[in-house]
């Protein structure tokens, strides 16, 4: 017999279809950019190079689908780079475990994931706030923290240097998809790397790069609003299939369940996810213009 969550799942998925999603995510902005700008969708079908910025090992689970496609149908170069080990998540070995403990495992989950796409690992020890949520910092105070130890914007524009990737994907610096204030500084210091990549001597060594397409991942779920979890208030301009096929048969969304095991220490995040990877039809993105964007992680 069906469990209740089985049932719940697959009345979800009757009614979820991309014409219900689409409408749901609110009216698609007209593009801000030159009508003859390839879409994402064709820069990944003529090889780009792509850099995912974000704060915590398994944040890449929401662009699994677009990473998946990416890397493994089209075989583009890939590169994570995660600022912080997450040693403020859960923590399921008996009889407890401390931050660095966390830490590790959550290292050790994150080189899987980047060795499912085949994607080269950049990742960082930045302070990550301990839950619940209630106790964290504010946004200005974590970026504070952040700087105290190196600027996040300094370490992402040498990965770009040394990367040289043809897109970069994070996520919004105004909600950051879930309201956690690192996905929103995360997003914050890749925009100020992005310019610094561009424009400043520093690093002498290596040779300046501006990226050329710039997207943020949206949460634009009309679900997401029902449940009153708040999503980007940014309008999306491009959607991404979840569904594109992969190798092996697998779907965006089958690679997006599989990502989501990998990260088997976060049971109670990664279960949201997982239900929502068996409904999702597409992934939101915005279009973004770092070089005339600010925004600043300092902030209030």
């Amino acid at each position: 017999m069906p469990q209740p969550q089985e049932v719940i799942t697959r009345l979800f998925r009757s009614v979820n279809r991309p014409a219900l999603e689409l409408a749901g995510a609110g009216r698609r902005r007209a593009p801000a950019y030159p009508a003859d700008m390839p879409s994402l969708m064709e820069l990944i079908t003529s090889g780009s190079r792509l850099l995912w910025v974000a704060a915590h090992p398994d944040d890449e689970v929401l662009a699994a689908p677009l990473l998946g496609v990416s890397s493994l149908s089209y075989k583009n170069p890939a590169c994570l780079l995660v600022l912080t080990h997450g040693e403020g998540g859960e923590c399921r070995v008996p009889g407890g475990c401390g931050p660095e403990e966390v830490a590790a495992i959550r290292g050790r989950e994150m080189q899987q994931a980047a060795q499912l796409y085949r994607a080269e690992l950049h990742h960082e020890h930045y302070a990550n706030a301990r839950l619940p949520l209630a106790s964290f910092p504010k946004r200005r105070e974590m970026a504070a923290t952040w700087l105290s130890r190196k600027d996040p914007a300094e370490v992402i524009a040498e990965v770009i240097r040394r990367f040289r990737p043809d897109l970069l994907l994070t996520l919004a610096p105004e909600f950051g998809y879930t309201g956690h204030i690192e996905h929103q500084l995360a997003s914050r210091f890749a925009l100020a790397g992005i310019r610094l990549a561009a424009e400043s001597a520093f690093l002498p060594g290596l040779s300046l790069h501006r990226v050329p397409h710039t997207f943020f991942l949206l949460n634009r779920y009309w679900f997401m609003k029902l449940w009153g979890r708040g999503y980007d208030p940014r309008p999306w301009t491009e959607r991404f299939d979840a569904n594109l096929l992969c190798p092996g048969n697998r779907t965006g969304s089958d690679i997006m369940r599989q990502n989501i095991e990998i990260h088997s220490s976060q049971p109670w995040d990664m279960a949201v996810f997982g239900r929502l990877s068996h409904v999702l039809c597409s992934l939101f993105l915005h279009r973004a213009d770092p070089f005339q964007e600010i925004q600043d992680p300092l902030e209030p």
